[in-house]
């Protein structure tokens, strides 16, 4: 089947489901990628991944500790009369207000002490831990790769298909999220905008089953692949709606670091709404590696 032919049956295909089962999408489709019951399976979950050493002491702050706290981190603490109150152990920044009310609604968990132990420091090595979930100094693989490769071990030979027209998982920004690694391939797509059309040249390739002519083959197979997904996520944002990216943005003001979230929320919103299939959206916020500016530049990330 031609390429444009297959993006087009699948379109109609993906786009007529939603209104016939009034959006309860999850029970025509096969996927399920995190073992959950039908009734859930239209679940997505979105990765806000904030790229750098956080201040977790400043941002989740232990009251109980608070003496001590005083004594290794003078210079930087906050004061203990502006700390949101939470539990009677922790705190929260003062600038989380909007998160100090979600946790209050019992809408919100916060989960403490992760790490490895015997730390070296190294954020190189915390990254690589973070984002296979592995101790393993061999596994390159993301957590989330591996999820997805138990069940589909071929890919990305044969992906885009009639059961799996849509990305596994989609990476917002300008860097594929490691998280999604696999053993051959990253089971996310790169998309920077879903308004702009995916046009990477094609050419026919002829794998003559050299070493050579194996890698062109694999590299041909993601040009296709791009250019697939691509379509199908231009489609969905066409065919969705969201709202402004001010309604992501809320109070927090200037800096270009909010904007940035704001507006790859709403892509994620209107690639939801225009019925795209993908569980998976990884998106990222940079600076929190604060180092000498610290109180200029971490309340506003955490307001954010």
């Amino acid at each position: 089947m031609k390429r444009r032919e297959f993006v087009r049956n699948m379109a109609l295909a993906s786009l007529s489901a939603p209104f016939l089962v009034n959006r309860l999408s999850a029970q025509v489709s096969p996927k399920h990628i995190f073992g959950v019951p039908d009734m859930y399976q239209d679940r997505v979950l979105v990765i806000i991944r904030m790229n750098g050493g956080n201040d977790g002491l400043n941002t989740i702050i232990p009251i109980d500790q608070y003496d001590n706290l005083m004594i290794q981190r003078p210079n930087v603490i906050i004061p203990e009369s502006q700390i949101l109150p939470a539990t009677y152990k922790i705190g929260m920044h003062p600038s989380m207000s909007g998160m100090s009310n979600l946790f209050n609604d019992g809408k919100l968990s916060v989960v403490q002490n992760v790490g490895y132990p015997e730390q070296n420091r190294s954020h190189f090595r915390s990254m690589d831990i973070w984002t296979t979930g592995s101790m393993d100094n061999t596994e390159n693989r993301g957590w989330l790769g591996r999820l997805f490769e138990q069940d589909h071990m071929d890919f990305p030979s044969n992906y885009p298909n009639s059961s799996h027209p849509d990305p596994f998982a989609i990476s917002l920004g300008w860097s594929l999220s490691s998280t999604c690694q696999g053993l051959v391939s990253n089971f996310s797509t790169l998309v920077s905008n879903p308004e702009k059309n995916f046009n990477l040249a094609e050419n026919e390739v002829t794998n003559d089953g050299t070493l050579y002519g194996c890698n062109l083959d694999f590299v041909s197979t993601l040009l296709e692949q791009t250019n697939l997904y691509g379509e199908r996520v231009n489609l969905a944002y066409d065919a969705g709606s969201s709202l402004s990216p001010m309604y992501y943005e809320g109070n927090v003001m200037g800096n270009d670091f909010k904007s940035k979230l704001a507006e790859q929320l709403k892509y994620v919103a209107q690639m939801i709404s225009g019925g795209l299939e993908t569980k998976v959206y990884v998106l990222n916020v940079n600076g929190f590696d604060t180092h000498g500016n610290h109180d200029a530049t971490h309340t506003p990330r955490l307001q954010q």
